[in-house]
């Protein structure tokens, strides 16, 4: 039998594999469309705009520096006139990724699912082949690698809780 990769050694666990992945991204989309979409939040705290927000700002003005300009200068290169009109564009974006934050926060300290920086660390090894983290939490912060850890870990406890049919 033909290798596929480091992980198969025969069509057989590759096919497996394959249908185990559709099977969770499946359930995964599921758990987008009905769930995290349909879920009210009667308010998101100030502190949690403000933070991603602030995330937002820092990524694109990342971007900014790597061409040589201010993040005032690359929102006007960009097509805005002013950097609040520039927020203003994300505002539905940065209120789903609030809602998102508190429905993963939420989950997590219901099913006391935390994440330690040896999380983190197992995540880059698995998704990027070890690669050291200092550089990301330099550009990100740790909080923000710890709740892209969390998130997974959420979204996984979900689906391997989710009731499937025979």
């Amino acid at each position: 039998a033909e290798k596929f990769g480091k992980e198969f050694n025969t069509v057989e666990k590759f096919m497996t594999q394959l249908k185990e992945d559709l099977s969770k991204e499946m359930i995964n989309s599921y758990l987008y469309t009905n769930v995290f979409n349909e879920a009210e939040i009667s308010e998101i705290p100030q502190v949690v705009k403000d933070y991603v927000e602030a995330y937002i700002l820092s990524t694109y003005e990342m971007q900014a520096i790597s061409y040589g300009f201010s993040l005032e200068e690359y929102v006007k290169q960009i097509g805005f006139t002013t950097l609040d009109e520039f927020v203003e564009y994300f505002k539905a974006d940065i209120e789903m990724f609030c809602k998102d934050y508190l429905i993963f926060t939420a989950v997590a300290k219901t099913e006391g699912i935390t994440v330690a920086d040896k999380d983190v660390k197992a995540y880059f090894d698995k998704y990027l082949g070890g690669e050291d983290t200092k550089v990301a939490e330099e550009l990100y912060g740790m909080p923000y690698l710890k709740f892209t850890v969390l998130q997974e870990q959420v979204l996984n406890h979900m689906i391997d809780s989710a009731p499937r049919g025979n």
